[in-house]
């Protein structure tokens, strides 16, 4: 399954390749599971994302 978010930024591939490394260089920070897990429902909420706050939370429940 590709999430729709990765699909549309597909159209762009330079764009996804940039998301994509981002994210990986946040899950390497020094921050643990439950502090991105913060971080990312933060920014979700901040943004009032009706796609994102779901399927985050269903992340944090496994």
């Amino acid at each position: 399954m590709v999430p729709n978010l990765h699909a549309v930024m597909a159209e762009a591939p330079g764009l996804l390749e940039g998301y994509q490394r981002l994210h990986q260089l946040f899950l390497d920070s020094s921050f643990d599971d439950e502090e991105v897990t913060v971080v990312w429902q933060t920014i979700n909420v901040e943004h009032a994302c009706h796609y994102c706050v779901p399927a985050h939370t269903g992340i944090a429940k496994v």
